[in-house]
């Protein structure tokens, strides 16, 4: 088993959240909105635009990870064992004895991608320093990313 590194996995990520980010926003400011709060707080930087500029800027990233976590769960569970971005970066997720997750795994595997974000994204840079270039989201779900 050659384990991904920490590169290939962002840039999978990067390939993954890229087009959620885009689209998400792109509905907040065409279809709800967004577009009206953003230039209201250009023209006047006061306190209540800001505020509202912040609200919604924040639900396009909650919601961006939220999809991007969803997203993800199904994808890792998947035939194809990992998201998009990791098959254009020839990698994939399996469980300890080399198998496809099933759903419930992944499911716990990218719910604590959480504790992994909380903490300063320390949880997703761990990679970089572990041996098996695991996350801790990997360690606590039981899982590897692996090229294909």
């Amino acid at each position: 088993m050659k384990y991904a590194g920490f590169w290939r996995r962002l840039a999978a990520y990067i390939l993954d959240t890229l087009p959620i980010v885009i689209i998400t926003a792109a509905t907040f400011y065409f279809f709800l909105g967004f577009d009206v709060t953003l230039n209201t707080y250009l023209e006047n930087n006061s306190v209540e635009n800001r505020v509202n500029f912040l609200q919604e800027r924040n639900m396009i990233r909650d919601l961006s990870f939220l999809i991007w976590l969803l997203y993800s769960m199904v994808f890792e569970a998947s035939p194809l064992q990992g998201t998009v971005g990791k098959f254009i970066c020839n990698i994939k997720v399996i469980d300890q004895n080399g198998h496809r997750l099933t759903y419930l795994r992944s499911f716990g595997r990218n719910i604590a991608k959480i504790l992994s974000y909380l903490v300063l994204c320390i949880g997703f840079l761990w990679a970089a320093f572990s041996k098996k270039k695991l996350t801790w989201h990997d360690k606590i779900a039981k899982t590897y990313v692996i090229l294909r």
